[in-house]
């Protein structure tokens, strides 16, 4: 559903690709206890496979190459989904600030900055906030 009042963000599709529907799905599953109970299980199994084979190579190699490749896929599907609400969530950000009247433009951009940058900032805002809470008392 689409509106047209001039705004950007009226013009979104919202009709995330495949990719992006899938992998916010199993984030969600990832991150549920149907999972780490199926982590869980898998360890029992694992366990009672190799008791009753004798504790093969191929046991090992199971979790000693098979976990970290599974690992690794479950990293990026949940990377994918975390930078996807992080621009979400920054963009949110930006439109508050720019409805502000007495914000600062550069406040738009902030994630571009320095890490050093960053905690002037944030130490900035901690003195206000101090000066603030001082002032209420």
């Amino acid at each position: 559903m689409q509106h047209d009042t001039g705004h950007a963000a009226e013009r979104i599709t919202w009709e995330p690709r495949r990719y992006a529907r899938t992998s916010r799905r199993l984030t969600r599953w990832f991150g549920s206890l149907q999972w780490v109970l199926t982590i869980a299980g898998f360890g029992v199994v694992w366990l009672v496979v190799g008791a009753a084979t004798g504790f093969p190579q191929w046991w090992e190699l199971v979790i000693t190459v098979g976990l970290p490749f599974v690992t690794l896929v479950v990293l990026a599907l949940i990377q994918h989904t975390q930078n996807h609400d992080s621009n979400a969530i920054e963009l949110k950000l930006d439109e508050l600030l720019s409805s502000l009247d007495p914000s600062s433009d550069a406040m738009i951009r902030i994630e571009e900055a320095s890490e050093e940058d960053l905690q002037r900032l944030q130490a900035h805002f901690g003195e206000r906030s101090d000066a603030a809470r001082q002032r209420s008392e």
